[in-house]
């Protein structure tokens, strides 16, 4: 069983004590290096005073005669013939009989009509429910660029009656036939013209109504007031175009914005209080901010950086202790059959694999993993035997039973041989290949070839955290591992 410090991090609860503690001890790595800013400003969102506009059936008209040729289909026709296959053995006749087909259809032609592409269909197509209907498929193909996988989408570059060359997808090839385009008139597209129109308008205007609001801000100094003066015009209440942020520098996380450089950029020449600045793009909508209060490089208080100080004493005390909890738990364990216990006593849960050989990780998610000093251990165990000492790899201990283990059936080796070989092929050659990139990239940034815009990667880091789920989930495949054999090294 692998016990990292997330693990024990989850059932560790600081005292008051502890972190102020830690804190005072720590106070120069909570230093602020950076001035640090408050912030009051006026939000206003697109999408609210979008609500408001409304679009004549003119204007949708002239937008509608704007859409190039393309955009004004509403799908196309499409017939089918499909081809199963029934195992991968009979791939190429499958494969063969699908251009047999075309061969018939097209006859040289460029093109095949309608009525022969049918009576093929329902002759020769092995899905009955569109072979019945002379394979025609239900509905309209549309664009999908989110589904490149699709094989309809292949006829949208094809020309009215032209047959597609055979298309494997799954256990079937697919011969495509495009038909006619059906266009797309202005009340089909009315919808998604007025979505279209609502959103640039929208933004537009909410532009427009930000100079203002920026104008009438640096006059009055007064964020709330200005809210309230331009709050029927955003369609919004005032109270919700009010926002303010605690004392923020650069790199930290705003409020409904997370992590912005245009935040950032957008109060930085703020100075003193009450100055106001442009307008700036925010998720969303605009901002117009106007700087409240300003703290220069200080030491850190308690408060403002309490949940930093929790994290790294939770870290702190778990790094501490995670060896002896591994240490604890074989003690307790005796055997394999004792890990669960054991574990279950210091809140950790026991893992199970099934068929460990070498090179196989151990764990689950991110902290899964292995070495050859792990391998050499587990080889070495006996049914029932546990390791002795615990095993480092990483940040993480390891404890490892073995329940069972069945010896390499040397017979095999001769007939896995060349794909051993291969294998040890592969692996040295993407060594190989990593020395290369890793040369490469010292000598270009030895001169200067090589800039790294750390902002740039601070923001997309944040994003990512932000993103990642709180637990990560193994594929299907990968769960509920077992291992109650363990074949013996070199199998």
């Amino acid at each position: 069983m692998p016990i990292s410090t997330a693990d024990l991090i989850k059932n560790i609860k600081p005292s008051e004590d502890e972190l102020k503690e830690y804190f005072e001890k720590n106070k120069k790595s909570y230093y602020i290096n950076l001035p640090q800013k408050k912030i009051r400003y006026v939000y206003l969102e697109t999408a609210k005073l979008g609500e408001k506009l409304e679009f004549t059936d003119e204007e949708l008209k002239a937008e509608y005669d704007k859409l190039s040729a393309d955009k004004k289909i509403l799908g196309v026709n499409v017939q089918e013939i499909v081809l199963r296959v029934p195992n991968p053995k009979q791939d190429s006749q499958v494969l063969e009989k699908a251009n047999k087909i075309i061969e018939n259809l097209k006859k040289g032609n460029e093109t095949v009509p309608e009525e022969k592409f049918s009576d093929a269909a329902k002759g020769q197509s092995e899905k009955p429910a569109t072979a019945r209907a002379g394979g025609k498929v239900k509905g309209l193909v549309r664009k999908n660029p989110n589904n490149s996988s699709d094989p309809y989408q292949r006829i949208l570059n094809m020309k009215e009656g032209e047959v597609s060359e055979p298309i494997k997808f799954g256990t079937s090839y697919y011969i495509l036939r495009r038909g006619k385009s059906v266009d797309k008139t202005l009340n089909d597209a009315k919808k998604e013209l007025e979505i279209s129109r609502r959103n640039a308008k929208a933004y537009t205007q909410t532009s427009v109504l930000a100079g203002k609001v920026e104008a009438r801000l640096k006059e009055v100094k007064d964020v709330q007031k200005v809210a309230e003066e331009f709050a029927s015009k955003a369609n919004m209440e005032a109270k919700n175009m009010v926002r303010e942020t605690g004392y923020v520098k650069p790199g930290d996380e705003i409020g409904n914005l997370g992590v912005s450089q245009d935040f950032e950029q957008g109060i930085a020449d703020l100075k003193e209080p009450k100055d106001v600045g442009s307008k700036f793009g925010v998720p969303g909508g605009f901002a117009i901010p106007m700087l409240v209060d300003k703290k220069e490089p200080r030491d850190a208080e308690f408060d403002e950086v309490k949940d930093k100080v929790i994290e790294a004493v939770k870290l702190k005390q778990a790094t501490d202790k995670i060896e002896q909890v591994a240490k604890n738990i074989i003690a307790d364990a005796k055997n394999s059959g004792g890990l669960s216990a054991a574990a279950k006593a210091e809140n950790l849960e026991a893992l199970d694999a099934k068929d460990f050989i070498l090179g196989s990780p151990l764990g689950e998610g991110p902290t899964a993993a292995t070495s050859e000093s792990l391998e050499d251990v587990v080889f070495a165990l006996k049914k029932d035997e546990i390791t002795k000492t615990p095993i480092k790899i990483g940040d993480n201990w390891y404890v490892v039973g073995v329940n069972s283990r069945e010896e390499a059936n040397m017979d095999n080796f001769s007939k896995e041989h060349d794909k051993l070989v291969q294998a040890m092929v592969v692996a040295k050659r993407s060594r190989v290949y990593a020395d290369y990139i890793a040369s490469v990239r010292q000598k270009m940034e030895s001169k200067g070839q090589i800039k790294i815009y750390k902002k740039v990667v601070e923001r997309l880091d944040a994003e990512a955290r932000k993103k990642q789920p709180q637990t990560p989930q193994l594929p299907p495949q990968l769960q509920n591992l077992q291992i109650p054999q363990q074949p013996p090294k070199g199998s």
